[in-house]
């Protein structure tokens, strides 16, 4: 594409290629002194740009190779990434992801409700500001589970009696686990922490158990 094109000058030409073919790899043919707009094109989705009168024959084939791979690649990771989306919004668990300083980065709907923080208001914030969480048995806040995952690089699991405080102070039971996530070197660049709502399901168990020890009409503890 000429970005000297008679009837849309400039970056105009490239909003109007994008209108009708939205699939399209475009390559520029750009002068010297508009190869600043070309760049800014390129901000818009255009996959390379070529100086017209420097275009040699390989170097024409290499563009047009590599615009086409690097369209397809795009695709490719905005359906994986539009797929992961979908799956974390729609699964019942809570998720809350964090970087290596173990500042918030994402939160799916339910790590939303579940905390009472939006993505908006938790982003950059960090976890313990958003995730706070105690000791059952002993009252006491329960340390940062990323700052173990990512120090040790393996999932962690928070205590069996874990409780969880709202950020309108409301406290529920959860269990979760924690694992680092890695960057291309296989270095630690943040966590993902997965968490439940276990309140009603201890409820249960502990009126099951109870059942099991007491007369249910008197209440009283039975020989077991």
């Amino acid at each position: 594409l000429d970005l000297d094109c008679p009837d849309a000058p400039g970056a105009e030409v490239v909003l109007r290629i994008r209108a009708a073919a939205r699939g399209a790899s475009i390559v520029l043919l750009s002068s010297e002194k508009d190869e600043a707009i070309a760049l800014r094109a390129m901000e818009r989705g255009v996959q390379d740009y070529l100086i017209k009168g420097q275009i040699e024959p390989h170097e024409l084939m290499r563009a047009l190779r590599n615009s086409v791979a690097c369209k397809i690649l795009g695709e490719t990771l905005f359906n994986e990434k539009n797929r992961a989306q979908i799956t974390l919004d729609s699964i019942g668990d809570a998720v809350i992801c964090t970087d290596e300083a173990g500042n918030i980065t994402f939160l799916n709907p339910t790590a939303e409700k579940m905390t009472g923080w939006a993505m908006r208001e938790a982003a950059g914030r960090p976890l313990t500001e958003c995730f706070w969480i105690l000791d059952a048995l002993t009252g006491l806040t329960a340390s940062n589970p990323t700052t173990n995952a990512i120090e040790y690089g393996r999932t962690i699991h928070l205590p069996v009696n874990c409780i969880l405080t709202r950020r309108d102070g409301h406290r529920i039971l959860i269990e979760d686990s924690v694992a680092p996530i890695k960057d291309g070197d296989g270095q630690a660049a943040g966590s993902v922490l997965v968490f439940r709502d276990v309140t009603v399901a201890r409820t249960l168990v502990e009126q099951v158990v109870h059942l099991a020890e007491h007369d249910p009409l008197t209440g009283l503890p039975n020989r077991l």
